[in-house]
């Protein structure tokens, strides 16, 4: 155990192009002491009072299982409704002992439970969420390519047989086919092969039959065939089922084989009750998926005042402020304002079979009070829970995830406000 008294120095953070973003004055005098357990104490001054709670709302831990609340760090104890996760040991973030998985190619749903932001019945203005992940798949090669069927004539299509269009002239390789009940069955294509993966190449139509060596079948695909990677990875509700609702929601995505730059989006939307968006805000710069590596995720939401676009929507990733929408959401006077929900990571519409996320860590928190750990370089983060704060001392819980050699102490506001160096 030690401590570090700093000295004055100036931080610079950086964005995705290689601008500076914000600067932090180091504070001279602020002491970080290892206290033992993981655990460090911070004392200065000026570091004010966390609203609402001083641990975070959620503080999820993938080594104490899918239901993995921490005990003491977090003020829920549990997720809302039952979660689509498994425990797995595939993927292991350093200094833990397994993670949580998802295959998104089984299902459409979110990886952990929704979550209610509700706190003795008045839900945030704004949130904050980190997250430690791992995508084992590739949006530039593992993008969903499907077909529905029915009317099988003769035996299903078996793996690599190629599978033609009458009608298209369409052809594609079979990756694996479902059997889906009733007389219905999906059939999951390669992602190479085929005219239905070159760029501009024919593809499946609707009621067309679909030949292969052995049988037959018509193509009940509404679009003729779904090709695409809509993965979004963290949403942000406002009053879900009501109008003008607040649906924000950061992607990663791909296109598919249409999309030759294989980049993906950002987007920041606000739906009608009916699902059509109302503002749709791309952002300047598209993000490219993070795949096969341990990621760090920190999103800021904030919703408007009435009438006034004073919103924010922000994401840092991997020691970058990826994304920071400039178009920012004005509500009505209908819409509460407040974020109810918050929904993991989900894919819409499907991914191949075995496209797995790995989660270790979720951070939920309705303020932006917030301690975050970074490297000597700075190009790696992680978000400190914590386990007090008062004005003069806060105390943080390293989980281990990243080794870190300075902290940010950040009071509502997503510049630091403090900065200390690790003992």
């Amino acid at each position: 155990m030690g401590n570090a008294i700093v000295q004055s120095a100036t931080i610079q953070l950086k964005d995705q192009g290689g601008g500076v973003f914000g600067s932090v004055a180091v504070s001279s005098g602020l002491v970080i002491t290892d206290i033992g357990s993981n655990q460090f104490r911070i004392t200065g001054s000026g570091f004010g009072t966390k609203p609402i709670g001083e641990t975070s709302k959620v503080m999820w831990d993938a080594d104490l299982g899918v239901d993995g609340f921490h005990a003491t760090l977090s003020r829920d104890q549990a997720w809302d409704s039952a979660a689509l996760g498994e425990v797995s040991s595939v993927q292991v973030s350093a200094g833990a002992t397994q993670s949580v998985r998802l295959d998104h190619g089984a299902t459409s749903g979110a990886i952990l439970a929704e979550q209610s932001m509700k706190t003795t019945g008045t839900a945030p203005d704004k949130i904050l969420m980190y997250r430690h992940r791992y995508d084992d798949f590739s949006m530039g090669l593992d993008w969903v390519v499907r077909t529905r069927i029915d009317a099988l004539v003769s035996s299903l299509p078996t793996v690599g047989q190629t599978v033609t269009g009458t009608t298209s002239g369409a052809t594609a390789i079979v990756q694996s086919v479902t059997d889906d009940g009733g007389g219905d069955y999906t059939i999951y294509y390669d992602s190479v092969g085929g005219t239905v993966n070159t760029e501009g190449g024919a593809k499946f139509s609707t009621l067309e039959q679909q030949t292969w060596s052995g049988g037959s079948a018509t193509n009940r695909e509404g679009s003729g065939m779904l090709i695409g990677f809509n993965n979004k990875i963290a949403r942000f509700w406002d009053d879900r089922g009501g109008a003008n609702q607040h649906n924000t929601y950061f992607s990663e995505s791909s296109n598919g084989p249409d999309s030759p730059a294989l980049q993906g989006r950002k987007q920041n939307v606000v739906e009608q009750v009916s699902g059509n968006p109302t503002l749709n805000d791309n952002g300047p710069v598209l993000q490219k998926d993070a795949a096969n590596i341990w990621v760090n995720d920190l999103f800021f939401v904030q919703n408007s005042d009435v009438d006034v676009a004073n919103g924010k929507t922000v994401w840092w990733k991997q020691g970058q402020k990826s994304f920071e929408s400039d178009n920012r959401i004005t509500r009505d006077s209908t819409n509460s304002g407040k974020l109810h929900e918050v929904v993991q990571h989900q894919v819409s519409n499907g991914a191949q079979p075995n496209s797995y996320s790995y989660y270790s860590e979720v951070v939920i928190d309705d303020s932006w009070y917030f301690v975050l750990a970074w490297n000597t370089a700075r190009t790696e983060f992680q978000l400190l829970p914590v386990a007090s704060w008062s004005d003069t001392e806060i105390v943080v819980q390293d989980f281990g995830r990243t080794v870190w050699n300075e902290l940010d102490i950040h009071i509502d506001s997503l510049t630091p406000t403090f900065n200390g160096a690790h003992p």
